[in-house]
């Protein structure tokens, strides 16, 4: 089972904050958070791999890197701005922006030597395998004495 690693702070929390402060004084609603952002990810698990979807809209895959060291997966990136238009009067900023990175624990079970990880259209899916120690077999009973 995947652990989250907590040395990234919880940013959906610290955003709602900051918005609502910002609402409440009537100024920008991030409060000069825009530039923080960690991309979601969505974890499975069946009996021979874990699979790990992150998305990150806007990256090429040469924006992202996956790395595993001691035994944690670590995704890291950067989402930049695009070019601001002199004369240009922004309204709203609801695009993040900024560095990231993630890290999960994996565990002991997975086979990192055969981890492969692909990039399509926003999606960042990578596969761990399993170790074929850790894959449930199923043992024949035998009958007789």
């Amino acid at each position: 089972m995947f652990d989250l690693i907590r040395r990234d702070p919880d940013f959906s929390r610290l955003f709602n904050l900051t918005r609502d402060l910002g609402r409440a004084f009537g100024g920008d609603e991030t409060y000069g958070l825009a530039s923080a952002w960690l991309p979601p990810v969505d974890i499975a698990e069946t009996d021979t791999e874990m699979r790990v979807v992150c998305e990150v809209p806007g990256l090429t895959r040469d924006d992202i890197e996956l790395t595993i060291t001691n035994n944690v997966l670590t995704l890291s990136g950067e989402k930049r701005t695009e070019a601001e238009d002199k004369g240009t009067t922004w309204h709203r900023v609801e695009r993040h922006y900024g560095k990231f990175t993630r890290s999960f624990t994996l565990p002991r079970d997975v086979d990192s030597t055969k981890v492969q990880a692909k990039y399509n259209n926003g999606l960042l899916e990578i596969v761990l395998p399993k170790s074929a120690a850790a894959i449930p077999q199923k043992i024949q009973i035998a009958t007789g004495k």
